[in-house]
């Protein structure tokens, strides 16, 4: 979480400063842009609710084979990241255009949708978070009350550390 944070961050910094020095170069923002991020963000929550049944071992559901749990799991990660970059990027876009919106047109209608961006953006990393932890194993029932103890003699605690 730490190094998504620090990449929106300094994405955010550098994409500030291209923004800043050449936002008058820029074509204007694709209007529907957003909404692929939704899409994405969308498909990697259903997905994850899928891998997520199927690894519980929910009754009518084929088990998931391993590969493709870790291609699941690898798309999570490199979504996350995307996520990360795109946030900083947009938020960078609308730092820029919220401070110029009485001054220049297309900053604000750039600044819509450059806030609409930050926020799909941020729910992309959500979703590409919760497909991640989606893909972990669930873990087994609590080994104590299934097998024998630690120390192979009922009843009986295992040895402590010799001191």
């Amino acid at each position: 979480m730490r190094v998504l944070l620090a990449t929106a961050l300094v994405t955010l910094v550098a994409a500030y400063l291209v923004v800043r020095a050449g936002y008058g170069d820029l074509p204007p923002l694709p209007r529907y842009a957003p909404a692929s991020l939704v899409a994405l963000a969308l498909a990697e929550v259903v997905g994850g609710s899928g891998v997520r049944a199927r690894l519980a071992g929910t009754r009518g559901l084929r088990p998931l084979p391993a590969l493709t749990v870790a291609r699941a799991a690898a798309l999570a990660k490199a979504s996350s990241l995307v996520g990360a970059l795109v946030t900083g990027g947009y938020g960078a876009l609308a730092l820029y255009t919220l401070s110029r919106r009485s001054d220049v047109a297309a900053a604000r209608r750039d600044s819509v949708i450059s806030v609409l961006g930050v926020l799909a953006a941020i729910a992309l990393t959500a979703a590409a978070l919760y497909l991640e932890r989606s893909c972990r194993t669930p873990k087994p029932p609590d080994a104590a009350t299934s097998g024998p103890p630690a120390s192979g003699v009922p009843g009986q605690r295992p040895p402590g550390p010799a001191g």
